[in-house]
């Protein structure tokens, strides 16, 4: 709402005339002595002191819009002030309780949203209220629109609120209509578990205790919100406008209880009155300072300090009296019975059918109690508990069809937190499986992947729950709530990750593709949206997009990000895919997984979020052209943040030109700083071997310096010397560095001609990072081969190695849109002995150089992914031709089968 500027107002005489009657009548009623007359009087004056100003500046707004816009059509039912829409008091000033200090909170409830005239006087009240209460009066003033189309949309503390709305101005007939939308759309019984739970909380606070030194007239255990509480919960259980009246008439409390909290209510609205006024501010604490002249005001008498003590003595009296009538209240609410639908009620807290043959009548409300039992947190009767058992085979493809089982079961899926908990209780008493009949195969399927510990279907409810637990811990982890951010269709979510798997009931089938297939049938039978479904056919096709790219591909390669993006479609897609795969990857169980394998998912999660949500890096992502401009801002921030190491400009501009792009876009610079020490040293030592333990890394990270061989297959060396120390490699950067490239002072103490190869490679061994005798093995036996010219084979042959001496691949596939720099080749084969090794030598053999491989196990089959270049005669790498792949795949695969 706008405002209009100060000389508008007070060229207004007539709203002039409303702001000084405001002012004299307050100014008239805070001269009087706090002890001149009771509050409930003075509180009467003021309230209608502040609602004839409303009632005038209602009337002035109206007056205003039609003068100044005369060419409207004013029909008959907008021809008065009083039509279509109201002025209402709310909160305390609605209850007519508004103390000296106390907030005026005030609602607009027009007939309908967007209405020209009704928008426009209730923008002309508004500036009028500021000009009035706010900027004249100086009083806070509380200000709220609630159209009645948006009544169902508010939260409890907004409903209630409105629930005991007076009508100060405008039609009356909105106020019933208000009320009966309410009562529509309110759920009393989640309002009711709601205010004890907040009530509850309240009482365990030191500052709000009954028996505080310095009682909180307001907020206090048995203080005037406990009493308000139980009047709201009853008005909204009872629905009611009256709920004081109706608890006795319902029998819930007695006459005596009524009268005694009244007294009690009373006795707060009076010292909170007097408070107000004594302070001249808005206070509701009664602070030490004032309860002597309160007991003395309120007429106690005593020396030494007894009068103020009878004083709270009798504020604890009250308390006492105000807290057992809320408890009772709402505990006596509780026990029902409460209707909870038109076929299901609570009492003592425990669900029941309304009626004996409800869901024999019914099979399509199987699902319904657990709805409510989850929502309210109440538990079943035995009587509904055999009849949920009886009714069970009466759930058939018809009532899976039916909308009310539909909605029950969806509700289920929407808290993300407890999904797990009540799928377990539908599984454990067979509705799960009933309602979704692919979930029984599931759940008698034991996984093929030896890495799994339980069946199908159990492993993807413990899915479910690891997404519940990543829910809850993105209230510590900013960067799991903003992936948490953006997920709109939670169900959906958790829907795909319990049927993620689907796929695999239907054996010899990729599953993912299988399983895209069953759920567009399995939505389609819930009664999912075109979109929706597409939406969890997607989710459950690339359930592993993610991790198999986190562990098969070079995150910082632009093609690895395009293929993601391509995939994933878009970022609310892309939150859900990577949170799927969280929950999935953590529920199969830590051995087959490590924590390097849950950072580069993050990693790819990121990389792939940051193109598609910033236009100048997706625009970079685009192509080998444009990936150069994100090196060269990479190369010159490299370039400022090398300076501290004190190179002069010279070295400082070779270094950061002429570094390969691969390695500029994926090396830390503290890591750069360590590699250009290793140049240094390098032709003195001629073989560099070192070992680093990232924190939290789980590996090992080796780095290899020494000089390029003439022809492929360092890589494969390398493998073999792991394979003889038993160590395995998780991933392997290879960088060639030109001599000439390098720094001149460096260049000349390298051997003309000789470029020298910089690895870095991540090990473990039995799944830890290497230890520091085998790791001084590992460097000993890199020595041998690479400058004492012992052989690789004479190396595992004394280590008591074997290697695969002929390998049937299961799938060999090479692209070259994954890359721009390089084609990736992919080979899928069983998990052997000496593997890496094996497929490196072959791809030495027939002359391709390996920059970077990723290696894998998923189920017992190896499935690793190399980045490789041709070496030309200059030196440098290319691509393969897209028409020399087949057959370099053909050699490939020849060479495998008969590596001699």
């Amino acid at each position: 709402m706008s405002t209009t500027t100060p000389s508008k107002a007070h060229s207004n005489p007539r709203l002039a005339e409303i702001s000084q009657f405001v002012k004299d009548g307050r100014e008239t009623l805070l001269k009087r002595s706090p002890h001149a007359q009771p509050a409930r009087e003075w509180i009467a004056e003021y309230t209608n002191l502040i609602d004839n100003a409303l009632r005038r500046i209602y009337l002035a707004a109206w007056e205003t819009v039609r003068t100044e816009h005369p060419e409207w059509h004013y029909d008959r039912g907008l021809s008065e002030p009083s039509a279509e829409l109201s002025l209402m008091a709310i909160g305390g000033y609605g209850r007519g309780e508004l103390c000296p200090y106390s907030d005026i909170d005030l609602a607009f409830v027009p007939s309908e949203e967007e209405h020209p005239v009704i928008d426009a006087v209730v923008k002309e009240a508004f500036r009028l209220l500021v000009e009035v209460f706010i900027d004249g009066a100086r009083l806070e003033l509380g200000y709220a629109y609630r159209p009645v189309a948006d009544i169902e949309r508010l939260d409890n503390t907004g409903k209630a609120a409105l629930l005991e709305g007076r009508l100060i101005a405008g039609s009356e007939k909105m106020p019933k209509r208000m009320r009966d939308e309410l009562h529509e759309h309110w759920d009393p019984v989640e309002f009711l578990l709601e205010k004890a739970a907040e009530r509850k909380a309240a009482s365990r606070r030191l500052d709000l205790s009954l028996y505080a030194i310095e009682p909180h007239l307001k907020e206090g255990t048995g203080a005037l919100r406990d009493i308000q509480t139980a009047l709201w919960v009853a008005g909204a259980v009872l629905q009611t406008s009256e709920p004081l009246k109706s608890l006795e008439y319902h029998g819930i409390v007695t006459g005596d209880d009524c009268a005694q909290v009244t007294a009690a209510y009373d006795f707060f609205i009076k010292t909170r009155v007097w408070l107000h006024l004594i302070s001249g501010k808005k206070t509701d604490v009664l602070r030490l300072e004032y309860q002597d002249r309160a007991a003395r005001a309120f007429h106690f008498t005593g020396a030494g300090g007894r009068a103020s003590q009878k004083f709270l003595a009798t504020y604890y009296g009250h308390a006492e009296i105000a807290a057992r009538f809320s408890n009772k209240v709402m505990r006596r609410l509780l026990e029902g019975p409460l209707p909870l639908d038109d076929h299901f009620v609570a009492t003592h807290r425990r669900l029941q059918a309304a009626h004996p043959y409800t869901l024999r009548n019914h099979p399509e409300l199987l699902l319904t109690p657990f709805a409510l039992a989850r929502k309210y947190g109440f538990d079943f009767t035995p009587e509904l508990e055999r009849s949920i058992e009886e009714s069970l085979p009466r759930l058939n493809d018809q009532t899976r069809k039916s909308p009310i089982a539909r909605a029950a079961f969806f509700s289920l899926l929407q808290n993300v937190p407890s999904a797990a908990d009540a799928l377990s209780e539908l599984r454990a008493r067979g509705l799960l499986q009933r309602f979704i009949p692919e979930f029984e195969d599931m759940l008698h399927l034991a996984p093929g992947d030896p890495s799994h510990q339980l069946a199908v279907g159990e492993h993807s409810i413990f899915a479910v729950r690891t997404l519940g637990e990543l829910w809850g811990q993105r209230q510590n982890d900013d960067s799991l709530w903003a992936v948490w951010d953006g997920v709109d269709d939670l169900q959906i979510l958790v829907l795909g990750t319990l049927l993620h798997d689907v796929g695999k009931i239907e054996r010899g089938t990729d599953h993912s593709v299988s399983g895209e297939r069953i759920v567009r049938e399995i939505g389609v039978r819930l009664g999912l949206t075109t979109d929706r479904t597409e939406l969890l056919a997607l989710l459950v096709r690339r359930h592993l997009l993610l991790p198999r790219m986190a562990r098969l591909r070079e995150l910082s390669d632009p093609g690895t990000i395009r293929e993601v993006i391509t995939l994933a479609r878009d970022v609310p897609t892309l939150k859900m895919l990577y949170l799927l795969s969280l929950a999935d990857t953590c529920a199969v169980g830590e051995l087959s997984y490590s924590k390097r394998d849950l950072e580069a998912m993050k990693e790819l999660y990121e990389r792939t979020i940051l193109a598609m949500t910033r236009e100048e890096t997706a625009a970079v992502l685009t192509d080998t052209e444009k990936r150069e401009q994100l090196v060269q801002r990479e190369r010159e921030r490299l370039r400022r943040e090398l300076r501290h190491l004190e190179l002069d400009e010279v070295t400082l501009h070779r270094i950061s030109e002429n570094l390969p792009a691969a390695y500029v876009l994926n090396t830390p610079l503290p890591t750069i700083a360590t590699h250009l020490k290793f140049l240094d040293e390098l032709p003195e030592e001629k073989l560099i071997v070192d070992f680093y333990d990232p924190p939290r890394g789980g590996f090992t990270e080796m780095t290899l310096v020494t000089y390029d061989d003439p022809q492929p297959g360092l890589l494969s060396k390398l493998c073999g010397v792991m394979h003889a120390a038993g160590s395995d490699i998780l991933a392997a950067h290879v960088y060639t560095l030109r001599t000439a490239n390098l720094p001149a002072n460096t260049q000349t103490k390298h051997p003309e001609g000789r470029d020298i190869v910089l690895d870095t490679l991540h090990v473990v061994s039995n799944g830890r990072p290497v230890t520091e005798s085998r790791s001084a093995r590992i460097a000993a036996l890199l020595r041998e081969v690479l400058v004492g010219e012992k052989s690789i084979e004479e190396v595992l042959k004394a280590a008591g190695k074997s290697t695969c001496e002929e390998l049937m691949p299961e799938r060999i596939s090479a692209r070259n849109d994954l890359s721009d720099e390089h084609t990736v080749v992919t080979v899928v084969t069983a998990d052997l002995p000496g593997l890496l090794y094996h497929i490196t030598r072959g791809f030495a053999a027939i002359g391709l150089d390996i920059h970077t491989a990723k290696i894998t196990v998923w189920g017992g089959r190896a499935e690793n992914s190399f980045y490789v270049t041709r070496r030309s005669e200059s030196g440098r790498g290319h691509k393969l031709p897209n028409d020399d792949i087949s057959e370099v795949l053909d050699k490939l695969r020849d060479r495998l089968q008969r590596p001699s």
